[in-house]
């Protein structure tokens, strides 16, 4: 029987497994379809701006955010798949998506391309102040409180 563990925390993610988890990322078996988020959004009040609005600031800002972390990890020879932003909300959102460094730049576009979806299909319109939306291999949040050090990329 299988056996492990994901443990999901701001700065860091760690895996332990009794299967090797990284063969998993060979082209051959990557579906980024078949992977199952864990996603946190937080309960409390909601951030005061219309639904419809909310949403499609949002969306737009995960699509820069997907493609400016791909476009990192593809030109930078230290393979960082990330990038952060914050958006003049009242009050500010912050925002972060990062890939595994294992990952090609499809698999991680792929990757995070399907957290997008789920959480702008299923999580937006509830507006809520936090809501994190995390894979082994990738991960997507945003927040009223920061959720990464330093300035944002965008």
């Amino acid at each position: 029987m299988d056996k492990g563990a994901a443990v999901f925390r701001d700065a860091c993610v760690l895996r332990f497994t009794s299967i090797r988890f990284l063969d998993f990322l060979r082209k051959d078996q990557w579906l980024a379809s078949e992977l199952l988020a864990v996603i946190y959004a937080d309960p409390g009040s909601v951030i005061n701006a219309p639904a419809a609005w909310f949403s499609a600031a949002v969306t737009g800002i995960f699509t820069a955010l997907v493609d400016t972390a791909v476009a990192a990890a593809a030109s930078n020879s230290t393979r960082k798949y990330f990038a952060t932003a914050d958006m003049d909300f009242d009050p500010t959102l912050y925002r972060l998506a990062q890939c595994a460094p294992d990952l090609t730049p499809a698999q991680c576009r792929d990757c995070l391309g399907n957290l997008v979806a789920v959480v702008t299909t299923q999580f937006l319109s509830r507006r809520a102040p936090r809501t994190s939306a995390f894979v082994v291999w990738c991960s997507l949040r945003y927040s009223v409180a920061p959720v990464f050090e330093g300035r944002a990329i965008l």
